[in-house]
């Protein structure tokens, strides 16, 4: 009986130590499968890291390339709208140039007109000085030839009487004697 209480007693010492061997292994599974599954979590927050940084890198690629070409678009509308504000500036320009010219050109005839006008009226006075200066010669030589006329008959008269004067003298002194 002894032995079979000894052995009972190593079998429940036995079992007890199965139990605790047990309890360890289960505790140490649990543990290894905790420290896997930690692992696994590590691993996969890592590859998730990974692959989140990758997208992350291609959307910050992905949008440098659009702001480039964002820019890029705006460079050439702002090329593109200083391009038109330059031919409308430059168009504006040689419009009022060419204003500025048709003012200075009909200046220039306005000035030309009222210059020959003068010119004009200058030949127009010089011309009417002209002919007053003929027709005063003219009514000079009327003048003088009426005068010579009237002093040629004047002395024709003034002739004449002396002759008849003489005459009559005469005729009265033969009469006489």
């Amino acid at each position: 009986l002894l032995q079979g209480r000894r052995l009972r007693h190593r079998v429940a010492s036995m079992e007890v130590a199965l139990q605790l061997v047990e309890n360890w292994r289960r505790q140490n599974e649990q543990s290894w499968a905790i420290e896997q599954w930690c692992t696994m979590v590590d691993f996969g927050r890592a590859l998730d890291a990974a692959q989140l940084l990758a997208e992350c890198f291609d959307f910050w690629q992905q949008y440098c390339q659009q702001q480039a070409h964002k820019r890029s678009v705006y460079l050439v509308c702002d090329q593109y709208r200083w391009g038109c504000l330059a031919r409308r500036a430059l168009s504006g320009w040689r419009q009022r140039c060419a204003k500025a010219a048709e003012a200075s050109c009909a200046v220039m005839i306005l000035i030309a007109f009222r210059a020959t006008q003068r010119v004009l009226r200058f030949l127009q006075g010089w011309h009417a000085v002209v002919l007053r200066l003929s027709d005063c010669r003219r009514a000079e030589a009327k003048v003088q030839a009426r005068r010579r006329l009237s002093l040629l008959r004047s002395w024709r008269r003034a002739l004449v009487q002396h002759l008849a004067i003489t005459g009559i003298l005469e005729h009265l002194q033969l009469a006489r004697g």
